[in-house]
């Protein structure tokens, strides 16, 4: 299957129940994923059913346990895990059994960057630079504010991935969340009820991923969607 034929089925509603989609650079990657979650978080509500791991930080047991797990208030949960190169070889193959008979109410799409070897019998997609059509667009770390600002939460989604793939590590990104909310104080010349409240849920989402509780990608999203309301 191609990029292109996947992105139709998807649009036409004839969703699999696992994909492996590989490439082989960053770029490819984040563009395929940056247009899967267009499609399926139309709604604030589908974050509750959209789950995103990183193979360098977690396990297939971990993966499994959410792909296993019935939607909420929904008919299909959407799994997508990255760095699937990343996942331990015994792990791989534990993700790849499953993949071979998935559950029937779940959509897992597993990303490998590089060489991809013995895969099982699913939808494979291979990631082309002819996919996309466009250079990668220039992101400055506070356009991430800037499109928090402006509530534009679709944005502020596209500006943390970039931003994930060039620093792999959260605590870039939390600071520069806390200077913005300090300027808002500022501003203001005090902290009111409401930034008072995103300045402890950011401190909430920074000790849960310290914890594991939640990947760092995930907690990102979590916080971004509490800051832009």
């Amino acid at each position: 299957m191609t990029y292109s034929q996947l992105l139709h089925n998807l649009k036409e509603g004839r969703i699999e129940s696992s994909y492996i989609i590989w490439a082989e650079d960053d770029y490819l990657i984040k563009e395929a994923l940056k247009k899967i979650k267009e499609l399926f978080l139309q709604e604030k509500e589908d974050i509750f059913n959209y789950h995103n791991f990183s193979g360098r930080e977690t396990t297939a047991a971990t993966i499994l346990d959410i792909a296993k797990t019935l939607p909420f208030s929904s008919t299909r949960r959407f799994v997508v895990v990255e760095e699937g190169e990343k996942l331990k070889i015994s792990e791989r193959k534990k993700l790849f059994s499953y993949l071979t008979s998935p559950a029937p109410f779940t959509t897992l799409f597993l990303f490998i960057k590089g060489k991809l070897s013995k895969p099982p019998s699913v939808n494979l997609i291979r990631l082309r630079k002819g996919d996309f059509g466009q250079n990668p667009k220039k992101i400055k770390p506070f356009d991430l504010t800037l499109w928090l600002e402006k509530k534009n939460l679709a944005k502020a989604f596209e500006v943390l991935d970039t931003l994930l793939l060039k620093e792999r590590e959260f605590p870039r990104i939390l600071g520069m969340l806390t200077w913005w909310l300090r300027q808002k104080a500022k501003l203001k010349g005090r902290i009111d009820k409401k930034l008072l409240e995103k300045f402890n849920y950011l401190r909430t989402i920074e000790l849960a991923i310290k914890k594991g509780k939640f990947s760092p990608r995930l907690g990102l999203e979590l916080l971004l969607i509490r800051l832009a309301q």
